[in-house]
């Protein structure tokens, strides 16, 4: 079965309301994201997973407008949230899941296939792979795929509200619950913090695509991203 890419994202964000569907040269920001997955080598199916409000009606609407298959579900158990849309979509124990936040619209599908290619060859013995969180690879082209078992898993077991929340904290607590390993070779990129999470970041990706714009073709790398936001603060402290 193809590994589904899970991509959450809803209108109600408190900081940023309405980021998936904000204009970013023309298009809305979620745009850039679903396109990056369309260059993934592995056979995956990306899914729009949004809320069942009533404010993220236009979010799916624009979803299945563009073919996008979409799930609605819980706002706040997010966990559960990927537990159901992975069910939805046929998922078994061994399906390989990847999670997206729609915050970050420039995943490098090389990270993505990287991360399913190691959940293959380790098959069996472990239960998945991240990209290591620090000051070398921040969030924003931060990539975590876990087998459908070991989200099952984690949604029965985990209690605390945050876990919810944030779908992976129990996972990654758990060690000897979910064996594990992490992605090398990504180059140190720490200067990449371009996550929709307020307005003025709208700004800043307008800056970054454009600057990719004139250098790249998609699909854009974490290199690539390293590049254009380095010469934007190299433009930034130009006299």
């Amino acid at each position: 079965m193809a590994a589904l890419i899970i991509v959450q994202a809803r209108m109600g964000s408190s900081r940023f309301p309405g980021k998936p569907l904000a204009r970013l040269r023309g298009r809305p920001t979620l745009w850039y994201l679903f396109r990056q997955l369309s260059y993934c080598r592995n056979e995956v199916t990306p899914i729009l997973a949004t809320t069942d409000r009533e404010r993220d009606d236009p979010l799916a609407g624009w979803g299945w407008k563009n073919r996008i298959k979409v799930f609605r579900g819980s706002e706040d158990d997010v966990l559960g949230r990927y537990r159901d849309t992975a069910r939805a979509f046929g998922a078994e124990d061994e399906t390989p899941i990847v999670r997206l936040a729609g915050d970050d619209i420039f995943p490098d599908p090389r990270l993505i296939d990287a991360a399913l290619d190691l959940l293959a060859s380790f098959k069996g013995r472990i239960d998945c792979v991240f990209t290591p969180v620090d000051e070398t690879l921040p969030a924003s082209v931060y990539v975590e795929s876990y087998l459908f078992s070991a989200l099952a898993r984690a949604h029965v077991e985990a209690t605390d509200p945050s876990d919810r929340e944030h779908v992976t904290p129990y996972i990654r607590r758990n060690i000897e619950k979910f064996p594990r390993i992490e992605i090398q070779g990504a180059p140190p990129c720490p200067g990449i913090q371009i996550s929709l999470d307020h307005p003025e970041d709208l700004e800043l990706n307008k800056k970054v695509l454009d600057r990719l714009q004139s250098f790249a073709t998609p699909p854009y790398s974490v290199a690539d991203l390293l590049k254009a936001t380095e010469s934007i603060e190299e433009k930034k402290g130009t006299p």
